[in-house]
């Protein structure tokens, strides 16, 4: 949970899109600054520990067509303006108190999907493809 005045107190789920300060990180290819993050930690976690785990957002994408770099249109998540790219890459916990304001969520659960699988490619972890 988190309170928008760097608390705990808003429920916090699975796929919610949140702003985040993430830090300065000037002339560096960590993405820093408020900016967008999905929550791709677990539902249990994120109710009863004091950080989540997230995923960078970019409506900047200069690298097309890395497995890592999931397409995220906006139509498909609300609290997004712009057709926006995850970067999965950085996937990386934060406190809570980081977290400014809740804007949102992946409504498109192919989408979460594919966050997933691009997390698991940039950890190393192959899925078993699903039996139909």
């Amino acid at each position: 949970m988190v309170k928008n005045n760097h608390s705990r107190d808003i429920a916090l789920r699975r796929g919610n899109i949140v702003w985040v300060d993430f830090g300065i990180y000037a002339n560096r290819s960590k993405q820093g600054g408020i900016r967008p993050a999905c929550i791709v930690s677990n539902n249990k976690c994120n109710e009863h520990s004091p950080v989540v785990t997230v995923v960078p957002i970019t409506s900047k994408s200069k690298k097309k067509g890395l497995p890592t770099h999931i397409d995220v249109d906006k139509k498909d998540a609300s609290g997004l303006i712009r057709d926006s790219v995850a970067l999965t890459e950085q996937i990386q916990s934060i406190d809570k108190m980081d977290i400014r304001k809740v804007s949102g969520m992946i409504t498109n659960q192919s989408v979460m999907k594919k966050i997933t699988g691009g997390i698991a490619i940039q950890c190393g972890i192959y899925l078993m493809p699903e039996l139909d």
